[in-house]
């Protein structure tokens, strides 16, 4: 059996489509847990009508500190009883044989604890499939090295491309870190890469995406990445977290490569005019990065802040880091466009010659 565990907040319209995506797979053996994250717009009990005619959904609500998806997907893992799980959003959409494409992959790979499957955003849910150059793209192998990817602030899965094998997960100990507010995807990545799961990619083309990522609109998320003083702190507590990982692994060969992952958290602060966390933020790098890196962060806020404007400041700082950083600004995000580009141009081609 499957668990598909999803934690919930304020998502009515949205979770009723993903709830109607999963009693519409062609995979029959599987069961609902959606987690409620404290709904205030009616989703608990529209979630609680469809488990009132359908068993194999349960609704749970959050009555444990602290709030947010992290503790609701650990409350789901927690009621989980199938053999494999899996952490899906609740505001988007997977394709009806997901569930029947993961298992039936996992089945033929015995020897693996997790497989990845492609997913693609989406803005307009009449054509959620619809292939464009611009679209983002998780879930394709890009390299043989994907703990560096994570570091460099490309993710190249994400937890809702994935099933897992739930008993590894519960023998390595690995679970969603309450204590993180932002980046818990990253997070839980970063924990079963350097636990040794063992993992592969789903290689068909002609089969397309399964997971489909609504993006543009408004909405107030469960993981909404704003700045604030306890989002501050649990970012410093996650690059600490980070760090002591490497420092198991080859620090020397990672660390310079975090470095990306810090820089996109500066951008973060920059762009949220959270100005004041800057100076501790700026001090807390300097741990680990004794180097021009940290004397670039400092000359590009010190050159910002005198100017009041806030646009303009933007359009400086935007030039600030093409100027001071061209390699991460640029060709990084270059090349990873391009192989999005590829990936697409290779998945036409498969599926014309069907």
């Amino acid at each position: 059996m499957i668990s598909v565990v999803i934690p919930v907040f304020n998502r009515k319209p949205f979770v009723k489509e993903m709830i109607n995506c999963i009693i519409s797979q062609t995979y029959s053996d599987w069961e609902l847990i959606l987690v409620d994250d404290g709904s205030l717009d009616g989703t608990f009990e529209m979630m609680l009508q469809y488990s009132d005619v359908h068993d194999k959904i349960k609704v749970i609500k959050r009555e444990r500190l602290p709030k947010g998806g992290q503790t609701c997907r650990n409350i789901g893992l927690d009621f989980a009883s199938g053999e494999y799980i899996i952490f899906f959003d609740s505001d988007d959409l997977v394709s009806y044989t997901c569930l029947e494409k993961r298992h039936e992959f996992m089945e033929l790979n015995k020897e693996i604890d997790f497989g990845i499957f492609p997913a693609k955003s989406f803005s307009d849910p009449l054509y959620f499939d619809k292939m464009s150059s611009n679209v983002m793209i998780w879930g394709v192998k890009r390299n043989n090295d994907d703990l560096s990817l994570f570091l460099s602030a490309n993710h190249p899965f994400i937890v809702w491309t994935n099933i897992y094998r739930r008993l590894p997960l519960i023998e390595k100990k690995i679970r969603w870190d309450e204590n993180v507010m932002l980046y818990q995807d990253f997070d839980f990545n970063i924990s079963t890469l350097s636990s040794r799961l063992k993992y592969k990619y789903s290689t068909s083309k002609r089969e397309g995406f399964d997971y489909f990522y609504r993006l543009n609109y408004e909405h107030d998320t469960i993981s909404k990445h704003h700045v604030s003083k306890e989002k501050f702190s649990s970012t410093i507590y996650l690059i600490n977290k980070v760090f002591c990982i490497l420092e198991l692994n080859d620090s020397s060969k990672y660390k310079n490569i975090f470095f990306s992952f810090i820089l996109n958290y500066y951008k973060n602060i920059i762009n949220s005019k959270s100005y004041e966390y800057i100076p501790d933020y700026l001090k807390f790098c300097k741990q680990y990065y004794k180097n021009t890196n940290t004397i670039k962060l400092e000359i590009c806020f010190i050159l910002i802040v005198k100017i009041k404007k806030y646009r303009i400041q933007q359009v400086l700082f935007k030039i600030l880091l093409f100027v001071l950083f061209p390699k991460r600004e640029f060709f990084e995000i270059i090349k990873y466009r391009f192989k999005n580009f590829i990936y697409l141009a290779e998945r036409t081609i498969s599926r014309e010659k069907l």
